[in-house]
């Protein structure tokens, strides 16, 4: 199976020539038709899909009736919610710890690090310079 193979070549249809277009009469006295005009109209107002609703005041006390089992599982969902937040604040601040323990053991390599450079270019300084004693 050829993917890329030369096609034949498409000849192209020559079209007859169109005939020319008639000359139009110049007049100045042409009449344009007349449509009939609208009467103004007041426009429609349209409703919003969103029902009206009030907002209680606070001296206004109202009340919600709702279903117990509903009331259960949005408790139980409020308390679900505080567990995984206190388990959230107590990974965070295991996180922030190991942080800092991190920082500790990152500053103790640097101190011996430094330590190991001073020694090296104090050895290296005495092997290049001599002894005058």
């Amino acid at each position: 199976m050829e993917l890329f193979k030369r096609k034949t070549a498409v000849t192209e249809d020559k079209f007859p020539a169109l005939p020319p277009l008639p000359a139009l009469p110049e007049s100045d006295d042409i009449e344009l038709p007349s449509f009939p005009k609208m009467a103004r109209t007041k426009p429609i107002a349209i409703k919003s899909a969103q029902p009206q609703v009030k907002h209680a005041s606070q001296s206004e006390k109202t009340t919600v009736f709702i279903k117990i089992k509903k009331y259960k599982d949005i408790v139980q969902t409020i308390e679900n919610m505080q567990t995984k937040i206190d388990e959230l604040k107590n990974t965070l601040d295991k996180i922030s710890q190991i942080k800092t323990k991190e920082a500790e053991i990152i500053e103790g390599w640097n101190a011996l690090l430094q330590e190991a450079q001073e020694k090296v270019t104090d050895v290296e300084s005495k092997l290049t310079t001599p002894d005058e004693s």
